[in-house]
This record gives structure tokens, sequence and C-alpha cells, in this order.
């Protein structure tokens, strides 16, 4: 078996779980991960703080669930803060349950948002102009890029799959033809802009994992279909240098053994507004 770790890998697997497959999709489906429906959100506890004229908090804390809500999946804190001026901040605080424990790597950890048509002028300062992920951006350049999500997409699997992110994002900006919008920056708790990686398709990843081929998605068209933002704190590498076993790296693995924490701020743009010099003074509480 030393000679040839697949089959050892396989029968590990095998005797472990009782079934050959052992990809990372197997793992998050035994633990109660699918990519096909959303899980449940339960809420606990919910506060209203009014700390200033300028600005109200509101706290939940809540509970994430298989979507059969049989498998209790994180611990989370949600803190919302919406200022008069138009600024949201959303704080997220998310502790792994000992359900995932197993799971050798998390998919991603981030938040998922559904956009009016009406805005699909993107504009994002990170790796392109191409489709990029943590372990495979080397080729792509940093600079400030101009897209739609059609342009973002990659339709060329004949097996729709995960698409379209984009690495190392410090902002990401979404207007109208009329100029107006709203702009998404990371920041550290101090207050620091941080990274994160972000896609905005036509078809959100319930639709992606529930076809069987590309031929099975909807034809959509930019303007006249909403807009699924994928904002991720934490994304896992693609993998694939070899076809026998799952071969991520584990500097790219996203550890179901660590908490995460991250802030988004949710910024107005006016028609002219520029989004890097909002993106860069304007989130300050």
């Amino acid at each position: 078996l030393k000679m040839f770790p697949g089959w050892y890998h396989h029968l590990a697997h095998k005797l472990y779980f009782g079934q050959s497959d052992y990809s990372y999709w197997s793992t998050w489906k035994i633990a109660g991960l699918d990519a096909k429906y959303l899980p449940l959100i339960t809420c606990k506890q919910i506060s209203v703080s009014h700390e200033s004229q300028t600005k109200i908090s509101v706290v939940a804390q809540c509970n994430m669930w298989s979507p059969d809500g049989r498998i209790q999946l994180f611990d989370m804190k949600l803190e919302y803060t919406f200022f008069n001026d138009g600024r949201v901040c959303i704080e997220k605080y998310a502790i792994p349950c000992k359900s995932l424990r197993d799971v050798p790597s998390l998919a991603r950890v981030g938040m998922t948002v559904e956009l009016d048509p009406r805005l699909y002028s993107v504009q994002y300062s990170g790796r392109g102009p191409h489709e990029n992920y943590p372990d495979r951006k080397s080729g792509s350049e940093m600079g400030v890029y101009d897209t739609t999500p059609s342009g973002m997409a990659y339709s060329g699997y004949i097996f729709p799959v995960e698409n379209g992110s984009r690495s190392d994002c410090n902002f990401v900006a979404f207007r109208s033809k009329q100029g107006d919008g709203f702009c998404i920056v990371s920041t550290t708790p101090d207050h620091s802009m941080s990274s994160f990686s972000c896609s905005a398709l036509l078809h959100s990843i319930e639709e992606l994992h529930s076809a069987a081929h590309t031929c099975d998605l909807e034809r959509r068209e930019n303007g006249r279909h909403s807009i699924h933002v994928n904002i991720d704190h934490r994304l896992m590498g693609v993998g694939g240098d070899v076809s026998w076993r799952p071969a991520v790296y584990d500097q790219y693995l996203v550890k179901p053994s660590q908490e995460f924490r991250y802030r988004l701020w949710l910024l107005p743009l006016k028609e002219g507004g520029d989004a890097a010099t909002i993106a860069l003074n304007d989130c300050r509480s």
C-alpha cells in the first residue's frame, strides 16, 4: 500500500466513512454542508443600541445548521451598524462546531448577496483580468479592472462549477448606468484594510451545483437578471495537481479548527464618485 498512496487513501476513507469517495465534496456532505441548498440560520438573541445620533447597531446571536436542520455547523455573532450617511458596517464572528472537526477544509467563509440587475457595472481593485484563486493567481496582475457579471464568469466548463473569483481585492464597486451604486470594502477590527476574494455572477452557487451540464443553466444577460455576489473572507484553493486524491496544499485550506472574524463595509456611491477614494476614506466608525 505504501507504493500506491492513492489506493491507501481510498481504502482508509472506505473503512472510516463506509464509501470509496473521499473527495472534499464527500466530506462536506457528511458534515452537513451542501452547496445545492442554503443552510438554515436560527437567531437566539437580538439587541439594538443607539450609540449616538449618527448610528444604530443591531447585534444578533445566531446558529447555522445543515439544510435539513439536524446538524449544527457554526455559532455566530453578527453585528450590523447603520450610519445616517448611508454607510453600513457588517461584522461577523463565526466559530465552527464539533460537527466540522473532521472536515479537511471549508470551501469558503464569507457573505453572499443578490443584487438588483441594474448594478451590473463592476469595478474592482485586485487580481485580474481573468478568474483566479488563492493557489492559482501568480499569472494574474494586481490592478483596477472594469467588468460585468457575464465578463467575470467562465462558462467554458462542461460541468458547471464554482468559477469567476478574483483574489486579493481591496474593494469592489457595483454601479448602474447612471453611475450610482455602492462599494464593498473589508477591514480588520483596528480599521486597517484587508483583502478578500470576490465574484459577481448571473447564476447562484445553488444553481451551478444543481446543473449537470452548462446547457442546463438558463441563458442570462447583464441588466436583466439578478447578480449573485460572493465576498469571501477566506476561500479554499482549487488544487488539481493530481487526479487520484484531494490535492489542495495545506496553506490554501480553510481549516475549521480556527475561528473566523471579519468586517465588511457597504459604502454608497453617487454619480461621479471615485470608488477607490471612497473605499480608502469612508471606513470609519
